[in-house]
């Protein structure tokens, strides 16, 4: 850089010597160059890959359209990069996306209702649309529907476990499944599943993931496709139908933006390569018309053989809800796009503060003569770039004189050193642009802040009712909105129609917490105390010892009720370690209830001949003499009463 010389300048010394003007030419600025992050980045090879095509994709010669997805190269490197977006997606992903599946029935056949609900749901299977019919269901219906209904979904329970667990291959699982697929969600709006169907019976059997950068849209097809569908009948049958459904296909890109496979739409019926995206009446026609072939060799043998193009698998979308798109969904942080990216530009700004090369650390001016040397000045700039970080902003300010033939004494080089240490910034900028950013994209995800880890200002009763806030408002709408898909497309495919998939919410670890809550369900006879110590050995990280008898198997409030009989025989019982603990019960309750009945009628005959004397009979103070062959009772003189027979013998 060269700074412009003023013509005609005149030097003290010239002037006294009366020399004439003399152009000193122009001043050099030389600036030591090293690169910074607003030049290059770590990740810049990461965002040259991310460039991909968003409104076609070159194929043989062609293009391909796909529906626009605007700057989702840049929604992905934002996230890689931004320190606002990273917590908030990992606090979704630990709540809502890594918490596992439970199965749930639609009607439990052991609940209290359960009756009034089946007969509900056969009475409107025969009604069908016939409004006012009231058609009886008898008992007997009711009883075997029942029955038939227990086993369903226990059958359909153990096919739902073994499903899931076995669905994903390699070190890929259902729970890294859901977590890959909401952050897509979380991040680009949209996340996908690829669904393998087994060849014979049709049914999906594998679920992977397809990363939510690559997958593009087709525009969605025109004709109208019959499908083969699952129509709820009742609350407890389905019934085979069929609909009339539009579908679209997806394309695959890699990072150049070339398309390397196809899927269809999930639940399309129809055979669809997956090299050319072009449907065909089945396989065999497909392998007929396509001209590619491919080498399989076969792993165990060694055998190879050519093989057709292959058929398009289906990709099951998980996308939040967005009005403004039919074909993707709408990211929560679109809003805040500005404060997150200006966080990050001023990270990087903040960290050549850091580092000094915002401000030199001083100024070096030359002055007078004819300068230093341009190897000198090549000579020590190549010093100061190979020295350490933070020792590199310096500035050499070189006034090259021309050379020429003016009047008066000559002047040596002089060196003058500026420091600008004190203009250097102490501390990072735009910490208040930083904070409000963070506040916007937060509120954005209505996550409060001690959800991030987040505890200023906060104490613990109002970091407990954010806690149950997020919980009631952010993390469950987003659990229901995740398992809709499964719910609704994938376990109709599976032949599923008793149960349905409920996502689970995350379980306290807060030893605190835990104690409170099994202390409360203890005492409602919701655990048994053997149950309660079981879930009290997470509270010490230790397996609880089992209590010996068979108390501990019945809930506190029962156990209570029972005691208060003071039954020892029951008491015993509850005591032992015997099998046989309901028959012991039964007995000993029984038991006591027979002599309490005895005494009860016993107490009645006596008080009633007390209050009416006896009917018949000799007296029973007599009676009771003559069963001992006791002498007769003496009156209240001391002799005894004349006997009526025969006199009593000596």
């Amino acid at each position: 850089m060269t700074i412009p010389g003023r013509g005609g300048f005149r030097t003290k010394g010239d002037a006294l010597a009366g020399g004439a003007a003399v152009d000193l030419g122009g001043a050099t600025l030389d600036r030591v160059n090293f690169p910074t992050p607003s030049a290059w980045r770590p990740d810049k090879e990461l965002a040259d890959q991310l460039q991909m095509l968003t409104c076609g994709s070159t194929v043989a010669g062609g293009t391909e359209q796909v529906v626009d997805h605007a700057g989702l190269d840049k929604i992905y490197g934002l996230y890689r990069l931004s320190p606002l977006l990273q917590p908030i997606i990992q606090a979704l992903q630990d709540n809502v996306y890594a918490v596992g599946f439970s199965v749930v029935p639609r009607i439990d056949p052991d609940a209290e209702d359960a009756p009034k609900k089946v007969k509900e749901a056969l009475s409107f299977e025969k009604v069908g649309e016939d409004f006012d019919a009231d058609p009886e269901i008898t008992d007997e219906e009711v009883e075997k529907e029942i029955a038939r209904l227990r086993a369903r979904i226990r059958n359909e329970k153990l096919y739902l476990e073994r499903f899931f667990e076995n669905c994903c291959s390699g070190v890929m699982s259902i729970t890294r499944l859901c977590i890959l697929v909401g952050q897509d969600m979380e991040v680009a709006d949209s996340g996908y599943m690829e669904v393998i169907r087994n060849g014979i019976t049709g049914k999906p059997e594998r679920l992977d993931w397809a990363p939510g950068w690559s997958i593009r849209a087709k525009p969605i097809g025109e004709e109208y496709v019959v499908t083969p569908a699952r129509k709820r009948l009742s609350p407890v049958r389905a019934e085979d139908g069929v609909d009339y459904r539009q579908f679209r296909s997806w394309v695959q890109i890699d990072w150049n933006g070339q398309v390397v496979g196809r899927y269809k739409d999930f639940g399309d019926p129809r055979c669809m390569s997956r090299k050319t995206g072009k449907h065909y009446r089945d396989l065999e026609e497909m392998h007929q018309n396509e001209i590619e072939w491919d080498t399989w060799e076969n792993p165990d043998t060694g055998e190879q053989k050519l093989v057709g193009a292959l058929p398009a698998t289906e990709l099951l979308q998980f996308s939040l809800p967005n009005a403004a798109s039919s074909t993707y969904g709408l990211h929560q942080w679109s809003g805040g796009y500005p404060g997150v990216e200006g966080t990050r530009d001023l990270d990087e700004e903040n960290q050549l503060v850091v580092t000094d090369q915002k401000i030199p650390q001083m100024m070096m001016f030359i002055s007078g003569g004819r300068g230093i040397p341009k190897e000198d000045i090549e000579r020590f700039k190549a010093e100061i770039t190979q020295s350490e970080p933070g020792q590199r902003g310096i500035y050499i300010i070189q006034a090259a004189a021309q050379q020429y033939a003016g009047s008066g004494p000559s002047s040596d080089p002089k060196f003058h050193i500026e420091r600008t240490k004190s203009e250097q910034h102490t501390d990072a900028l735009g910490l208040l642009y930083k904070k409000d950013s963070y506040d916007q994209v937060r509120r954005m995800w209505r996550i409060p802040k001690v959800a991030l880890g987040d505890e200023e200002g906060l104490n613990k009763a109002t970091g407990d009712l954010m806690f149950r806030y997020a919980e009631t408002n952010v993390y469950d709408p987003k659990r229901d909105i995740f398992v809709g898909p499964f719910n609704a497309a994938l376990l109709p495919e599976l032949g599923i129609e008793c149960v349905q998939l409920r996502m689970q919410s995350r379980v306290p670890r807060d030893p605190e917490i835990l104690a409170k809550i099994i202390t409360g369900l203890v005492s409602a006879g919701v655990l048994t105390p053997d149950e309660g110590r079981e879930f009290a050995g997470d509270i010490f990280n230790k397996d609880m010892r089992s209590l010996e008898g068979k108390w501990t198997k019945l809930p506190t409030p029962l156990l209570t009720a029972i005691l208060q009989t003071k039954n020892q025989f029951v008491a015993a019982a509850l005591l032992s370690n015997k099998e046989n603990l309901l028959g012991q019960l039964e007995s000993a309750l029984l038991g006591d209830a027979a002599k309490a009945a005895d005494a009860q009628k016993l107490g009645g005959n006596v008080q009633e001949e007390e209050e009416n004397g006896p009917e018949d009979g000799p007296e029973p103070a007599a009676e009771e003499a003559g069963k001992k062959g006791s002498k007769p009772v003496k009156d209240r003189e001391g002799v005894a009463p004349e006997s009526d027979g025969e006199p009593e013998a000596g």
